[in-house]
């Protein structure tokens, strides 16, 4: 039955890796005629999108089944993961006064959550190496997507040099997401898919580049640097200069966004947006949220800017106003935790997954981005198997 659970779960992953390619086809060639109106409109059908969440359903089913059948041993990182979880049950009852239909889209939010838990004895080697190799064919799609967008993407996100369009964010609508999406890619080809780094790397610069997204860029010249230059040092040697040179970045970040053509006040725009989005959020919930839901890019699209439903713009800001100042204190000590542990181990996949989550989750939902809130539950699990998540170097 192990196997067979195994198998459905690699076949699950491998479908869901490659519904990428059609989830948001409508929008993004839309996008390039040039008859798409606004970021919220719908062209791809309905069932297409529903199939995601058809998947995840399916996969928690077959996951809870498998764990209570099997009787295994609960492991303390499951544990600690689940307490979590705790939060958003306390969350969802003290938001009983909200509509049905808001409670089942904050369950929605926190499914990739619940399926990370649930995978942890469940995704091996093989299942990696299996979405690694399906990754790669939909990554050179991405890829191929955004060059084409280049040229005839036309002025949505801006242009360039006459005509270029400067934004493009490949399979997806928002350019930061096709930026996270290629950074994710690199890690999962680099330590599973075996593609020569030559190839991988200057691909992986140019399609982060071509999205102009600087949470997207930094994480690109941060994935690739350290996968180079750990040849010669240790990951804590390369993590020191890392630090160094995020400061040396965040304090020239108007310059070299002025070169990217975002503005010379980014930071001040886009940063100060969502430090003022943070800060008003943390002063209205309390420790247990009763807003549990609203702070969903789902909720926004359903209630369509009514019942104070909000863009939240952060994976921090929408822990915080879903669930409460606990559990939002009890997810930034999780992932300090998951960062710390990683550095300690010198586990290589393990330090550039966390820095993804730390840093993704500063700019995106990445709970409510797909596929990404579907492969990272995959790659954490890996990692936190006992015994066997040490196998990567």
């Amino acid at each position: 039955m192990v196997i067979n659970v195994k198998q459905a779960i690699i076949v699950i992953g491998a479908i869901s890796v490659s519904l990428i390619l059609f989830v948001n086809l409508g929008e993004v060639v839309a996008l390039v005629k040039g008859t798409l109106h606004s970021q919220t409109q719908n062209v791809t059908p309905v069932y297409v999108k529903v199939l995601k969440d058809i998947l995840f359903l399916i996969s928690i089913s077959i996951s809870l089944i498998w764990l209570v059948l099997s009787c295994r041993v609960i492991s303390p990182i499951k544990v600690l993961l689940s307490a979590w979880l705790f939060f958003v049950f306390a969350a969802l009852i003290a938001s009983y006064e909200l509509p049905w239909i808001c409670l089942l889209l904050g369950l929605r939010w926190v499914m990739p959550i619940i399926l990370l838990v649930l995978l942890i004895d469940l995704v091996d080697r093989e299942a990696m190496v299996t979405i690694s190799n399906f990754l790669k064919y939909v990554f050179f799609v991405h890829f191929t997507f955004q060059l084409v967008q280049l040229v005839f993407g036309g002025t949505w996100y801006g242009s360039f040099l006459g005509g270029y369009s400067l934004r493009n964010p490949g399979l997806f609508l928002i350019p930061s997401s096709g930026a996270l999406f290629s950074c994710l890619c690199f890690l999962f080809l680099n330590y599973f898919a075996k593609v020569r780094f030559s190839v991988l790397a200057p691909i992986t610069i140019l399609s982060v580049l071509m999205t102009v997204s600087l949470t997207g860029i930094a994480l690109g010249f941060l994935f690739v640097s350290y996968v180079y230059f750990r040849r010669f040092f240790s990951s804590r040697v390369i993590m020191l200069f890392a630090c160094i040179a995020c400061a040396g970045l965040i304090l020239s970040v108007d310059q070299f966004a002025h070169l990217l053509g975002r503005g010379d006040d980014v930071i001040a725009v886009s940063g100060g947006a969502r430090a003022d989005i943070f800060l008003d959020t943390w002063g209205r919930v309390g420790l247990v949220s009763r807003f549990f839901g609203l702070a969903t890019n789902s909720a926004v699209l359903y209630f369509n800017g009514n019942y104070n439903a909000f863009i939240a713009d952060s994976m921090y800001v929408s822990v915080l106003a879903n669930l409460g100042l606990l559990g939002f204190l009890f997810y930034v000590f999780l992932l300090s935790f998951f960062f710390v542990w990683s550095i300690f181990i010198s586990h290589d996949f393990s330090i550039l997954l966390s820095l993804f989550i730390v840093l993704s989750s500063l700019t995106s939902v990445i709970t409510e981005l797909y596929p990404i809130n579907f492969i990272v539950p995959f790659a954490v699990a890996f990692v936190l198997r006992p015994g066997l998540g040490l196998n990567v170097r």
